[in-house]
């Protein structure tokens, strides 16, 4: 790997996107960097998830290549923000749509369950009386 990525020469990516693997069953995870304009991997590397791990690709591609990191694409995790606004301050941060659509799904699931738990008696009937029309109109496969 390390005879590829010398190949590759020096790593100067304006837009990365960052993620961890699973090596192991269990929770041992490594980091991948990916340089996205290129679309290949980058870098591989970490004990973890932390903040230190991820702190370590920085490292790696000095303060000068780190400094010319225009956006990096990641998931919600903290670690991940805290070492790119620690070494590549000026970086804008996209989170990944399957984060973003996992926590809006999560978010309006608690609402249409605190609305459905608020209604109660008549209140309950117009919000009963949709669901049911909604699903009568529904393409879903109707249980018998």
């Amino acid at each position: 790997m390390r005879a590829q990525l010398e190949r590759a020469g020096p790593l100067t990516p304006r837009a990365i996107g960052v993620d961890e693997i699973s090596i192991r069953r269990g929770h041992t995870y490594r980091m991948v960097v990916s340089d996205l304009e290129q679309g290949r991997a980058i870098w591989f590397g970490g004990e973890g998830r932390k903040e230190v791990d991820m702190a370590k690709f920085y490292e790696t591609i000095g303060k000068q290549a780190s400094s010319k990191i225009e956006v990096a694409v990641m998931d919600m995790w903290k670690p991940f923000r805290n070492a790119l606004k620690a070494h590549a301050p000026q970086a804008q941060i996209m989170f990944d749509k399957f984060h973003i659509m996992h926590h809006l799904g999560k978010a309006m699931d608690e609402v249409r369950k605190a609305e459905y738990a608020r209604l109660s008696g008549e209140d309950e009937a117009p919000l009963k009386s949709h669901v049911r029309r909604f699903a009568a109109s529904s393409t879903a496969p109707r249980r018998q």
